[in-house]
């Protein structure tokens, strides 16, 4: 009976988690996505379908750290919720099953999704947010034109802010665009208006020997410089106004903002051996933070399994809408937690890496209460 009981109770978790988990994902976190690059599309026709495509499949393991441990807390407050309306909790105590036997299947596949959540966390999701940032910056290094986007300002480059009105690209097959009313401002070194450019038309483009600096040439170019002195913050003097100028735009910088591992980014043995050596503090802190986050997300399975069980018997429940309506709440709780927690990641003195484990241990506690008073009735 036992054997039956567990093969009963685990395949109706594992089929309601996986639908769960499918629908969370794809309504709430892919279907958001989505509809962010069908616009971008829309702004950038050069992406292709591929790049949606691609850019999907890398933000799916990262959107699974949410939603299944989400989709599972939905499942256990469902199940449990119905086993107690039916009458089917009271008879299987009846029979002499304690609730810790009763729970079994929910805590052993809470288990595996918690190795499963792991991974995820230590290593899938940080690679795959890797692999997105590659996508943008590979597109923005070999076609200078996806930088750009009809009458907004981009700050893409480094030290640059470029605005054009509209783009357009040269039937040449050189790759190249013609930039619109182009306006640009180059920032200093303490982010501060340094040289301000603006041209009629302009031509963008790689030099073809030379993929590492942008070729752009003005027509009817106006360019001004900005120097400060003591009575106010910056003046401006005309610098030359040219009827045709060619400007060479290093891309080092980017490569090297590209090259710089940013700690979403990297695997947990990647984050230890950042925090194992000597840092900054603040940078050690922002480190040591995103690890901690990891390892204390991955324990989200089974701390809404703690939690859920109980919370679902006592609803009693059949409703799918007080179950979601119960596994939003507890979710976004958590959640939140987490956030706040990792907005202290740049701040050593408020111990963001011990703030990660607070939502663990305060609905683990709470989960362990409520079931140690659940077993007792």
């Amino acid at each position: 009976m036992l054997k039956i009981f567990d093969r009963y109770l685990g395949k109706q978790l594992v089929s309601s988690t996986f639908f769960a988990v499918f629908v969370l994902s794809m309504v709430l976190v892919l279907g958001n996505v989505f509809q962010k690059l069908i616009s971008k599309l829309d702004k950038h026709p050069e992406l292709g379908w591929g790049f949606v495509l691609e850019f999907m499949v890398n933000v799916l393991p990262f959107s699974l750290i949410f939603t299944i441990p989400w989709g599972m807390l939905t499942s256990i407050l469902l199940i449990y919720g119905r086993l107690s309306a039916d009458n089917e909790l009271t008879a299987l105590r009846m029979a002499g099953m304690s609730m810790g036997r009763i729970c079994a299947p929910v805590f052993t596949v809470g288990l595996i999704a918690t190795a499963a959540s792991f991974w995820l966390n230590t290593d899938l999701a940080p690679k795959s947010q890797s692999r997105i940032a590659q996508a943008f910056f590979r597109i923005a290094t070999q076609n200078p034109g996806a930088m750009f986007v009809n009458d907004e300002v981009i700050n893409t480059l480094p030290g640059y802010l470029l605005y054009t009105e509209e783009r357009q690209l040269l039937d040449d097959g050189s790759g190249r665009y013609r930039l619109k009313n182009l306006q640009m401002v180059k920032l200093s070194g303490r982010a501060m208006p340094d040289i301000f450019i603006r041209a009629a038309e302009g031509v963008i483009g790689f030099d073809p020997g030379n993929l590492d600096d942008l070729i752009m040439e003005l027509e009817d170019a106006h360019i001004e410089k900005a120097e400060s002195d003591e009575k106010s913050e910056f003046q401006l003097h005309h610098y030359v106004k040219p009827g045709h100028a060619t400007l060479q735009i290093s891309l080092a910088e980017l490569r090297d903002r590209h090259r710089k591992s940013k700690p979403s980014f990297m695997t947990l043995s990647e984050l230890r051996q950042k925090t194992a050596g000597e840092l900054d503090p603040v940078l050690k802190s922002s480190y040591r933070t995103e690890m901690h986050k990891r390892l204390s997300l991955s324990l989200a399975c089974i701390t809404f399994c703690l939690v859920g069980v109980p919370l679902g018997v006592t609803a009693q429940r059949r409703e799918t809408s007080i179950g979601f309506a119960l596994s939003m709440i507890i979710a976004i709780c958590y959640f939140v937690f987490i956030i706040v927690a990792d907005s202290f990641s740049n701040t050593p003195a408020a111990y963001p890496h011990l703030l990660m484990w607070l939502p663990n241990v305060v609905f683990m506690s709470l989960g362990a209460v409520m079931f140690a008073r659940l077993s007792r009735k």
